[in-house]
């Protein structure tokens, strides 16, 4: 589809936060997802959020992704927009600038790390209890 480039409002400059009206995404992006946003060979991994209707048909980036995508504000481009997969989401969220996001994940992967190691310590306790009982 093609949009035109817009710069992000204040409160979201270094989100990697692209703002797209409803109209202009895909039907499997929603608003709120992780989704890979492509112009020419060059890709980026953003959150999609929605727009007003007087901005429809334009796309709001911030600096970091008009320069990693190569685009000028003002100037129109064709854009692919699909939903990025859920290893995607996972370096996305590991990798955000926003230090809320990268934190938040962080927490979970040492969260699932020690519940796993649990699981084993527990498994194998009872391996030794049934072990010990039978013997």
């Amino acid at each position: 589809m093609k949009l035109i480039v817009m710069k992000a409002n204040g409160k979201e400059l270094d989100t990697e936060c692209v703002r797209i009206h409803f109209t202009q995404r895909p039907k499997n992006v929603r608003r709120g997802d992780i989704c890979i946003i492509r112009t020419g060979t060059r890709s980026k991994t953003v959150f999609v959020r929605g727009m007003s209707d007087a901005k429809s048909g334009g796309i709001q980036l911030d600096y970091e992704t008009r320069d990693k995508l190569n685009v000028v504000v003002g100037t129109e481009y064709e854009f692919e927009i699909e939903p990025a997969r859920w290893c995607q989401k996972l370096t996305w969220q590991l990798k955000a600038s926003n230090p809320a996001v990268r934190t938040s994940a962080q927490i979970s992967l040492i969260s699932l790390a020690l519940g796993l190691i649990s699981l084993a310590l527990g498994l194998i306790s009872l391996a030794l209890g049934l072990i010990s009982f039978f013997h």
